[in-house]
């Protein structure tokens, strides 16, 4: 705050001594207060998204909110901001292993959807089962719990690569016809 050709920049009481025109002693009393910017932190952890100041935020990250405070000043809040996502839990396959959804800090079970029952021991991302049926992953995480959809394994039984040397007669096939392996 500028006052009398000096600057003040701390709240305080202030005099301003001089004289009038006439000689006499004068004095003016300064009594100011400084309203000074507001600053302010907050870390949050949220699951999928998070609403701060009317924004909806989807990432983490750093962001800023500047507005006036009270007294018409600069006020900067800043939000330290993770978000986790929730557990979506799909299965694909290849071969007779199953695969899931890859989730950081997640917790995995799979279970036997023919009996219902979790099947001990299956814990990780991938799983190879020992029989045929239908399997389904359970992915836990923070932020909440889901199941994929069931999928069907089929182990075993016929090795289509030797169809390759099959041979039909008589070609094209009549009613009857007989297979040469």
């Amino acid at each position: 705050y500028a006052w009398n050709g000096n600057t003040y920049n701390q709240s305080g009481t202030y005099n301003y001594s001089t004289s009038t025109v006439n000689g006499c002693d004068s004095l003016a009393i300064l009594y100011l207060t400084i309203h000074l910017p507001n600053s302010s932190s907050t870390t949050v952890t949220a699951c999928d998204n998070y609403v701060w100041n009317g924004t909806n935020y989807t990432n983490s990250g750093t962001y800023t909110f500047s507005t006036s405070n009270q007294f018409g000043c600069d006020s900067v809040a800043t939000l330290l901001l993770t978000i986790k996502n929730s557990p979506q839990a799909f299965v694909s396959q290849s071969g007779g292993t199953l695969y899931t959804t890859p989730l950081a800090n997640a917790q995995f079970q799979w279970i036997n959807c023919n009996t219902n029952q979790l099947i001990t021991g299956a814990v990780s991302p991938s799983y190879s089962p020992s029989q045929s049926g239908t399997y389904a992953a359970i992915i836990t995480n923070d932020c909440g719990i889901d199941t994929s959809d069931c999928v069907m394994v089929q182990l075993g039984g016929l090795d289509l690569s030797a169809l390759e040397s099959i041979e039909y007669y008589p070609n094209p096939l009549e009613k009857i016809g007989r297979a040469h392996v």
